[in-house]
């Protein structure tokens, strides 16, 4: 029963982590979308790599972090902040809070990666 949880948690995790690229199928949409609010091609596709950047940032940040809360406190706040900023472009279609909650998102993904590695 073990070895089975510890399978389910890694494949879980494993789709965590590539889940910030999921909105690559629905990009020509969102730039039909933001072109008509004034928005380019290529702001509409920074929303695709700006987790990644976030996620390296945070990857930097976490020796910080860790001074202040316990590697439980840091994988709740990373759930919290992975699921929140995940779900928040399905309430909200404004440019600027999708790109804050992308980024949010990216650093939500990189707290819960530092503890998945180590």
């Amino acid at each position: 029963m073990k070895k089975t949880m510890e399978r389910i948690s890694l494949l879980s995790l494993s789709l965590m982590l590539i889940s910030s690229f999921s909105i690559t199928a629905g990009l020509p949409a969102m730039k039909a979308y933001f072109s008509h609010f004034g928005y380019s091609a290529g702001q509409v596709e920074l929303l695709v790599s700006l987790p990644a950047f976030a996620v390296v940032g945070m990857l930097f940040l976490n020796s910080v972090i860790e001074r202040w809360m316990s590697e439980r406190q840091m994988i709740v706040v990373g759930l919290l902040l992975f699921s929140t900023s995940g779900l928040l472009p399905l309430i909200v279609q404004d440019y600027p809070l999708i790109f804050l909650s992308r980024l949010l998102f990216g650093l939500g993904t990189g707290m819960i990666n530092a503890k998945a590695i180590s």
